[in-house]
């Protein structure tokens, strides 16, 4: 998809002086052609071009155009109002390059959530992404800024002070115990035997193969937490958008055998498509509940400027409110005409549905948070 990042100014503080990546270009009137610039206001000389307020003070004097040379009067230049509500309608990329696309009025709420930032490790200084930031101080080999910082003090004025940095530099790099080291002998020398013992012995009780009570190789690794369901996309070029079906236990509870019920999301738009998804609940004759998910193309304001007919994959992950590794993928393929074809004006086409997963699994797994079921829909 295309991509086309502006600086805007005048739409309230969250947004003013950001760059952000709107998926199409902006009209050329909403732009300032002196500083690229996109304000609230616009003012438009008589050559058609368009100035910023300050753009158009820098000329007030001389009152000449900056594009023609050209007279430039006051009662020549037309004002244009660029207002927030326009503004919030459009369609803009997350500038952390995690794939999510939204309106520009839900981009604050994203990023909140949002953990594909970049960030720098204080132990290393190498810009990292903030969701892979605690695997990569696990693996990180960089001194600790605590170390840097007692290792590039003040020059020791005798051998005894070298020593006594290293032993707090030590202390710092491996934990060691602060109160355990000052019970020690304060003689020069006498720290360092057991400081060197004491670093042999942590390196020993960190290895899992000679450690004593080391558990079994086989154990099953302690599961990476998240704070929310937001999910980041899976690979490059790939686009992924969260949604909630709120209301499950009400919709459970008016359930019937042999009968089913749905939970309906709002359209989303992803990589620019239009889709609309749903949650169903089915119930068969012996009471067993099974949840499954269709999706289906709807027409856009984008749909002619979309490739056709529809070939991408598309993903639907039931994902787990605070532990991503529990997250299950469902593909649904829209492979026949009816369903990958560009959508007729003010129409849908025929939907496809994923696997079904039993409503046992889903609430005995802990995927439902406060009465809501998340999924994030995926295209590659």
């Amino acid at each position: 998809m295309s991509a086309f990042e502006y600086t805007l100014s005048g739409f309230g503080d969250f947004l003013e002086r950001r760059q952000v990546t709107f998926t199409d270009a902006l009209p050329s009137h909403r732009v300032c052609g002196t500083c690229g610039i996109v304000p609230s206001r616009t003012l438009m000389a008589s050559c058609g071009q368009v100035l910023c307020e300050p753009c158009r003070a820098q000329i007030k004097d001389e009152e000449r155009c900056p594009f023609d040379n050209e007279d430039c009067l006051e009662q020549d230049v037309i004002p244009l109002s660029f207002t927030s509500c326009e503004l919030n309608q459009l369609t803009v990329l997350c500038p952390n390059s995690c794939g999510f696309t939204c309106k520009v009025s839900e981009l604050k709420e994203h990023l909140v959530n949002c953990c594909s930032d970049r960030v720098k490790c204080p132990k290393c200084w190498k810009t990292v992404n903030r969701n892979v930031a605690v695997n990569h101080r696990r693996h990180c080999s960089g001194v600790s800024q605590k170390v840097r910082t007692a290792s590039v003090g003040e020059a020791s004025s005798s051998p005894i002070e070298e020593l006594r940095v290293i032993r707090n530099s030590l202390e710092i790099l491996f934990g060691l115990g602060s109160q355990e080291l000052h019970n020690e002998n304060e003689s020069s020398a006498a720290p360092l035997v057991p400081i060197s013992e004491r670093v042999c012995n942590k390196d020993k009780q960190d290895d899992p193969v000679v450690r004593p009570d080391s558990k079994s190789m086989t154990t099953t690794a302690r599961e990476t937490r998240a704070m929310t369901p937001h999910r980041a996309s899976s690979r490059p070029n790939v686009f992924v958008t969260l949604c909630s079906f709120s209301r499950v236990y009400e919709t459970l509870t008016s359930l019937r055998k042999d009968a089913a019920d749905r939970i309906r999301h709002a359209t989303i738009v992803l990589g620019g498509y239009s889709f609309e998804i749903m949650c169903v609940f089915e119930m068969d004759n012996d009471g067993n509940v099974g949840v499954h998910f269709t999706l289906r193309l709807r027409s856009g304001s984008w749909d002619n400027r979309l490739s056709w007919p529809f070939d991408k994959e598309v993903t639907i992950i039931l994902s787990h409110p605070t532990h991503p590794g529990r997250d299950v993928r469902l593909p649904v393929p829209l492979s026949y005409h009816t369903m990958s074809r560009k959508p007729a004006p003010s129409s849908m086409n025929d939907h496809n549905s994923t696997d079904e997963i039993p409503w046992t699994d889903i609430e005995r797994d802990g995927f439902v948070d406060d009465g809501t079921i998340y999924v994030n829909v995926e295209i590659a």
